[in-house]
């Protein structure tokens, strides 16, 4: 008290999910000239930081706080939901005249309560203050829960209660999804809770989820289809909202609730996989959060197949390695890692080759190449690859562990046509002029046709049209995208 100031800061926390930060009050402000506010979220996006700045102009006269009472700024927050939240300021500064800071400034947090239908007034620790309306509607016999515009239209935040037809799930909208909601239309809102069968799925879907589990172990897990229309309107993304979902869940004999996951099949053909959900085994309650709506599958890591984790959802390869990896064609470089943008070596590739075929003969012809010992993992297949002509050595030595470039690539992959499965492949696309074409060896030149009109291999685009990149390297991922085109062809 007494001092001089010229400044003071500070940061309040809270918790988005029950705050919205209106903005500041500088007519409020009885001791600074200036008073800004404004809201730095945090990377969570849950709980925001609330800067709060006061600044005075006038050097020549400095603000003074002689009485406790006086105050240095006001925010307004407007109660969005109930519960009791605890506002927190995680730093606060205040500068003295000569540039110090002062130090016997403290605060303590403030935990308010928020009750439905208090009157307003006062926001001091404790004190019940207004909220936004929650809408809460129970779905019908159908599974259907109608809210009419005029309550959508007043609406903070929607939650959706299910019947037992759908294990009592529970849906809460917040309110970033509920504006999106109300963006789509004026109409009343519709939000369908349904739990299908695994074999009314399409059978794209089926598709998706074979990429990761067994089709045996599909048929016993629980599929839920969550819809929202606006009229006619379907509104699946959420832009940024977050829906919080939560039903009933029985473990299985055996299954470990850390264990639990939730496949998120996506209308874009993309399948992403919810880790992150939490069973409570005291409530056999399972939660998770979604961004987006389509259809949701109860699943368990155990039964997962192959997994990599530098194999995202949304990558250009990921079905084609998990296509391979799942039928145990392709391994990765580690057990969780399967380095998709590493160059693939020949020994490899022919390595994948020859996992095709699984032979049950490994007694072939000593190649006789100096750097491919018998002992080595790949030998079998270098063996059986030259003893069929896929490949070739030259010089005496295979060169196992030299970079495969696409051109070599694909007089493999054609040999591999042609001798070992003895068939034509169908044509696919229609023929390319690669703009370096001249670049492509006298000896790869028909393999590449081949393989490019067949739908195996393709170029980049560049200004000019498509090159093929002939002597570049050839990565693990691409190496699994045309052996996996390659084998759904000779698989029809």
């Amino acid at each position: 008290n007494g001092a001089p100031l010229y400044g003071a800061q500070a940061e309040l926390l809270i918790d988005t999910s029950k705050w919205e930060f209106v903005g500041e009050d500088e007519s409020a402000v009885t001791v600074f000239n200036d008073f800004k506010a404004g809201v730095i979220e945090s990377d969570s996006g849950i709980i925001n930081k609330i800067k709060l700045i006061y600044v005075n102009p006038d050097q020549n006269n400095p603000g003074t706080i002689t009485d406790s009472s006086l105050k240095i700024g006001q925010i307004t927050l407007k109660a969005i939901a109930k519960g009791t939240s605890e506002i927190a300021l995680s730093e606060y500064k205040v500068t003295k005249a000569d540039g110090d800071p002062l130090s016997n400034v403290s605060a303590e947090p403030m935990k308010i309560t928020i009750t439905s239908g208090s009157s307003g007034g006062s926001t001091a620790p404790g004190t019940p203050v207004n909220e936004n309306p929650i809408v809460s509607k129970d779905t019908d016999a159908a599974g259907t829960a109608t809210i009419k515009a005029s309550d959508i239209k007043e609406a903070k935040t929607l939650t959706v209660n299910g019947n037992t037809k759908v294990d009592n799930a529970v849906l809460e909208f917040d309110a970033k999804a509920v504006e999106m909601i109300k963006a789509a239309g004026s109409d009343d809102v519709k939000v369908n809770l349904s739990k299908v069968e695994s074999s009314k799925l399409t059978e794209e879907q089926k598709t998706q989820m074979a990429s990761l589990i067994e089709e045996d172990t599909m048929k016993d897990r629980p599929v839920y289809s969550f819809n929202v229309t606006v009229g006619d309107e379907k509104v699946s993304d959420f832009k940024g909202g977050k829906v919080s979902i939560s039903l009933d869940y029985k473990l299985k004999l055996g299954e470990d609730p850390e264990k639990i996951v939730i496949f998120h099949l996506k209308n874009d053909g993309t399948i992403e996989v919810l880790k992150n959900c939490k069973y409570d085994v005291r409530t056999g309650k399972l939660s998770f959060n979604v961004g987006s709506f389509s259809y949701f599958v109860v699943g368990y890591t155990d039964e997962l197949k192959a997994t990599f984790t530098d194999v995202p959802l949304n990558a250009w390869y990921y079905e084609s390695v998990y296509y391979l990896a799942n039928k145990n064609i392709v391994k990765g470089r580690t057990e969780t890692t399967f380095a998709p943008m590493q160059n693939i070596t020949r020994a490899e590739f022919l390595q994948i080759l020859y996992g095709i075929t699984k032979p049950n003969d490994n007694d072939f012809k000593d190649p006789a190449y100096t750097d491919a010992s018998k002992d080595a993992w790949y030998y079998n297949a270098v063996a059986w690859g030259t003893k069929e002509g896929v490949v070739a050595g030259s010089g005496g030595k295979f060169r196992p562990n030299d970079n495969v470039s696409r051109q070599e690539m694909a007089v493999m992959l054609n040999q591999f046509t042609d001798k070992v499965a003895k068939t034509k492949l169908n044509k696919a696309s229609e023929a390319i002029s690669f703009t370096d074409a001249s670049n492509i060896a006298s000896w790869a030149g028909s393999s590449v046709e081949t393989m490019q009109q067949s739908g195996i291999i393709s170029g980049f685009a560049c200004d000019t049209g498509f090159r093929f990149a002939p002597a570049e390297n050839a990565t693990r991922a691409q190496a699994a995208r045309m052996v996996a085109e390659l084998l759904k062809q000779l698989e029809k």
